[in-house]
């Protein structure tokens, strides 16, 4: 039977955890020192050493905790939906749900005081998933896509990205379910049919 975690342990890191993010959000990753992190959980440093090595160790636990669950929602998603179409549209509105159920921790990494390479960890997540969308597509319609699957993929993971973290400087002013809606027509149409441009005159 395996050992359960004392709940003292578990509150203490939830306390260190939130406190962090708090700060980065705050001052930015690299100005936070470990006794800002015992001060603003209302721990001790002794405490902090107890769970985590120093701040880049607490920083990979958070960061792999919250993408690898990330990665599980979308595995799910590829491997439930059966309509392309509806498969895109689950994978988009997966990733807003996921990244406002986490909130505090998006701001941290992905606002004004983003944390480095956190934006390309996210990105390369996102590219995967695209990259299996693609070559399934690809392969029941072998002769329909005349533009490169790699391109496509950048260009979606990279918009995907960028339209994310403009949500999150928004503090999250539109709903997960209108952000799915709004990046799911510029995705189907483009973004000029989706500005409302339908003729190359008013463009």
């Amino acid at each position: 039977m395996p050992k359960r975690t004392d709940l003292r342990v578990v509150k203490t890191r939830e306390l260190i955890r939130r406190a962090f993010l708090e700060l980065i959000v705050e001052k930015g990753y690299e100005a936070i020192t470990i006794q800002d992190i015992a001060e603003r959980s209302m721990t001790n440093r002794n405490t902090f050493y107890l769970h985590y090595t120093d701040k880049k160790d607490l920083l990979e636990i958070v960061t792999d905790e919250v993408l690898d669950e990330l990665t599980i929602k979308l595995t799910a998603v590829i491997a439930n939906e059966t309509d392309q179409l509806s498969k895109s549209q689950a994978i988009i509105r997966t990733v807003f749900e996921h990244v406002l159920e986490h909130s505090v921790f998006s701001k941290a990494m992905l606002g004004k005081h983003e944390v480095p390479r956190f934006h390309d960890k996210m990105k390369q997540i996102i590219h995967h998933i695209f990259h299996q969308v693609l070559n399934r597509i690809s392969a029941q319609t072998p002769d329909s896509n005349r533009i490169p699957n790699d391109f496509l993929e950048n260009c979606l993971s990279s918009l995907y990205i960028g339209t994310i973290v403009w949500w999150v400087e928004h503090d999250f002013h539109y709903s997960a379910e209108q952000m799915t809606e709004i990046m799911s027509e510029v995705i189907t149409k483009g973004p000029i049919q989706a500005a409302g441009f339908l003729g190359s005159e008013q463009v």
